[in-house]
């Protein structure tokens, strides 16, 4: 089940983002031993998201993501409920800002992206000529 509190949002670019996250994760993963979350992979999976969109800064202001690192399929024979930490952030003004982190249901979508109609609209025109 999602926190019903969100945290203070971290950007990403300011220097004591990897101390903040840290410190967050510390709090979240206190008692989990699988499907865990590092602080290194929530830099990594944003840097993902951002070069496979390959859209300008302004056309990705405002898009948010849901990430599950440990996205996977389950068998239907497994028999607990599977908890990952999950992550949520949004591109606002040229960086990522972690806008929550939580121990959710793990899903089988490692990233989720809520568009804009300005990303939609760079996405289109990107893929609509081959140079």
């Amino acid at each position: 089940m999602e926190n019903v509190k969100k945290m203070k949002p971290i950007n990403m670019c300011r220097e004591n983002a990897t101390e903040l996250i840290e410190s967050e994760l510390s709090k979240i993963q206190s008692k989990s031993k699988v499907r865990t979350l590092m602080t290194f992979e929530v830099a990594k999976w944003l840097d993902i998201v951002t070069d496979t969109l390959k859209i300008t800064k302004k056309a990705m202001n405002g898009i948010s993501v849901i990430i599950d690192v440990n996205a996977q399929s389950f068998p239907s024979a497994y028999k607990y409920i599977p908890q990952s930490t999950i992550f949520e952030a949004v591109y606002k003004n040229g960086s990522w800002r972690v806008t929550d982190i939580y121990r959710g249901r793990c899903g089988n979508i490692r990233v989720k992206i809520h568009h804009t109609d300005d990303s939609l609209k760079a996405i289109q025109e990107r893929f609509s000529h081959i140079d």
